[in-house]
């Protein structure tokens, strides 16, 4: 009977453990968040303030999804301007390669 108790014990333990180690649901959206900040500040040191502006608008956007998800209102979330911004990024980032080959 100890022995099951202690088996239950640790097993307990472990699991609060890795519970804890979890983190929160909104973490990766906090990450993609920040690399998108530092994206933003790098574009704005190689003079491309548009390309800039999108990636600050993207981690804002990332930084709501993390808040949302956190919450647990996955529904809320919309990735609708988020997606037309990278469209954009893609255009102003490939315009920004043509004209320094010129």
């Amino acid at each position: 009977m100890k022995t099951l108790l202690m088996i239950l014990i640790m097993s307990m333990s472990t699991l609060l453990m890795a519970e804890n180690k979890k983190g929160k649901a909104g973490d990766d959206f906090r990450a993609a968040g920040a690399a998108y900040e530092q994206k933003a500040k790098v574009s704005l040191d190689k003079g491309n303030a548009e390309a800039s502006k999108i990636y600050y608008r993207l981690a804002a956007i990332k930084k709501n999804a993390a808040k949302l998800a956190d919450e647990g209102k996955w529904d809320a979330i919309s990735w609708d301007e988020y997606h037309e911004l990278t469209k954009k990024l893609h255009k102003v980032k490939g315009n920004s390669k043509k004209q320094h080959k010129k």
